[in-house]
């Protein structure tokens, strides 16, 4: 609950909604399922009201029947009957209500009020930590951003489906697919047929992951894979290089273009076919929507910032166009504001981060990443790569697809 002390009797609340809702339990206990996933204790406004929820949750949660004395019992037990009003107030809330049949709506009423609460709340604490004069605007930024999402992710969260609207609409999506011309890539094309054979492409919300010890081309790789979509597939592709500078990118993709040696094109051993190549490929690769951004840092909070601005760029300027892919080379020298326990921990945030950022923009994401040392201790057949090499964090090949 937010604090009282910061605009007083002004904090948004419904004491009749809650009231309602309480009602309706005690009433009809069958209501407590329909409302358990939209409130927690913490989400009522009146101590007393708070209280009792948090009664049902507990005798929900060890099986006990919901009624006015098991609640009084654990209230007494918890030590908060007479907070809550004693046991006249519970027998009053039980006969309050008239009909359960708008119990979800009154739970409604009251998670939204509870969420402008904890509004109001976090801008109180982002001010705090804004008037510090040693809190960094990015670490502010992120902070702001992470608490906010933290609530609209709990406010937003699905609930149980029928199956029959997740098969009408897959049934739509495998027509379209078969509709499409087939050949097995239903996904953004990788232009390495092998790949695209095992993959089926790259879909939208899908956090691929491109891993190898240093020196292995996965860079390479991966510019092949962007160049592709942007050049074949049309697509729009943002490239975050965390590791190479933008004139060493653009070298690499004149490079593989051209199938001229990047070696070659470094010692400047270039004659006048080589350099036609070259030219033509510039020229291609100039009219490609392909978007390079080389900075030495990145944190997840100015990855998402950035892909926004560039997809609402791209929808106002190029209105058939469409962000199609993001590559990051790579993940592991991104990193996070604020306070985190270990790298461990940062890695698995960054993680987490960039596949909820795929499935928000609808995106596939390409994300490079280092592999451990034991591949490099291994010997014969046992120094095939594992999922385990990862480095920093057994958090990415959970959260990869």
């Amino acid at each position: 609950m937010a604090d009282e002390s910061l605009f007083p009797d002004r904090l948004p609340h419904d004491h009749a909604a809650e009231r309602a809702v309480l009602g309706g339990v005690l009433a009809d206990p069958k209501v407590f399922s329909e409302i358990a996933t939209l409130l927690q204790p913490e989400d009522f406004h009146h101590e007393g009201h708070a209280a009792v929820y948090e009664a049902f949750v507990h005798l929900e949660t060890t099986s006990q029947p919901i009624d006015v004395l098991t609640v009084g019992a654990t209230l007494k037990a918890m030590g908060k009957l007479g907070l809550a009003g004693g046991p006249a107030y519970l027998a009053e809330l039980e006969v309050s209500v008239p009909t359960t049949a708008n119990s979800k709506s009154y739970a409604v009423l009251v998670q939204q009020k509870s969420i402008k609460r904890r509004m109001v709340a976090i801008s109180r604490e982002l001010g705090h930590l804004a008037i510090e004069p040693a809190t960094p605007v990015e670490a502010l930024l992120e902070e702001a951003e992470r608490r906010i999402l933290a609530v609209s992710e709990r406010s937003l969260a699905g609930d149980l489906r029928p199956f029959s609207a997740v098969l009408d609409k897959t049934l739509e999506t495998i027509d379209k697919l078969r509709t499409s011309g087939g050949g097995g890539v239903t996904g953004l094309p990788t232009g390495f047929h092998d790949l695209d054979h095992m993959l089926t492409g790259l879909h939208p919300g899908e956090l691929i992951i491109l891993a190898a010890r240093p020196g292995c081309g996965k860079t390479s790789l991966a510019l092949n894979i962007a160049a592709h979509a942007a050049l074949r597939a049309k697509k729009a592709v943002a490239v975050f290089s965390l590791e190479m500078p933008e004139d060493q990118l653009a070298m690499r993709l004149l490079s593989a273009e051209t199938r001229v040696e990047m070696k070659r094109i470094r010692e400047g051993r270039l004659g006048q076919a080589h350099m036609e190549k070259i030219a033509a490929a510039a020229n291609q690769l100039w009219e490609a929507p392909l978007y390079i951004d080389d900075s030495g840092s990145l944190s997840s909070f100015e990855l998402r910032t950035k892909l926004r601005r560039l997809k609402s760029r791209i929808e106002k300027l190029e209105p058939k166009q469409e962000l199609g892919l993001v590559m990051i080379d790579y993940l592991q020298l991104m990193r996070q504001h604020g306070r985190v326990e270990s790298r461990q921990q940062e890695v698995q945030e960054i993680s987490r981060s960039l596949k909820s950022l795929s499935k928000d923009l609808g995106v596939p994401v390409l994300a490079l990443s280092q592999l451990n040392r034991k591949v490099e201790e291994r010997r014969g057949t046992k120094s095939k790569p594992m999922l385990s090499d990862l480095r920093e964090s057994g958090a990415i090949e959970q959260d990869a697809d």
